[in-house]
């Protein structure tokens, strides 16, 4: 309704005045734009992602976390990966052994802190991350698993129609001609086939 409306434009309105010193904060650090992403990533010790986007597109809706392309892509450039967390992600990554995940801006600050301090321990996290990204989850191999998918549909269509075309055969021989229902709407009997 009305007030909710209204709501939500204070709210668009708060998150816009919030962040609008965000471009002169970022401004003086920024390189320009990036040729070469893997270069970008794998040339930095620590790589992070915020990955949250608005419900609808629009500043001051519900925040949602979801897993992105770089969610890939940086790991496949053997970096230090440090993203916001999903359940989703943990799907294709062991947390904290692959990739490291953070809940709240504090566990962000102290996990990049962490790994900045400790080399080795970002360099492990990098290694694993790096190894799981080229096993699992390079184009060829999401595209495999596609197409093996997929054909997996077609055999399981393909049986399921053969099935009904075995049943329609049987129906045929066992009345002896027509078995199709009023109006042509498919079998008056059905028989259960079991393979």
């Amino acid at each position: 309704g009305l007030i909710g409306g209204l709501a939500r434009i204070l709210r668009q309105w708060q998150v816009r005045r919030e962040t609008r010193g965000f471009d002169v904060l970022l401004a003086k650090h920024a390189k320009g734009w990036a040729g070469e992403l893997s270069e970008v990533f794998a040339a930095h010790e620590l790589c992070l992602n915020f990955s949250n986007v608005w419900a609808d597109g629009q500043p001051g809706s519900a925040l949602i976390p979801h897993v992105r392309l770089r969610d890939f892509e940086a790991p496949m450039a053997r970096t230090c990966y440090l993203t916001g967390h999903t359940d989703e992600i943990a799907e294709f990554y062991e947390i904290g052994k692959e990739i490291d995940t953070y809940r709240s801006a504090e566990e962000l600050v102290e996990k990049a802190r962490f790994y900045l301090g400790h080399p080795a321990s970002a360099e492990k996290l990098r290694g694993a991350g790096f190894l799981r990204a080229q096993r699992e989850h390079t184009w060829k191999r999401r595209f495999e698993r596609l197409l093996g998918l997929v054909e997996l549909r077609v055999r399981i269509v393909s049986r399921a129609h053969h099935r009904a075309v075995l049943i329609v055969a049987l129906e045929r021989a066992l009345t002896g001609g027509d078995v199709r229902g009023r109006a042509g709407r498919g079998p008056v009997h059905r028989r259960r086939v079991v393979e």
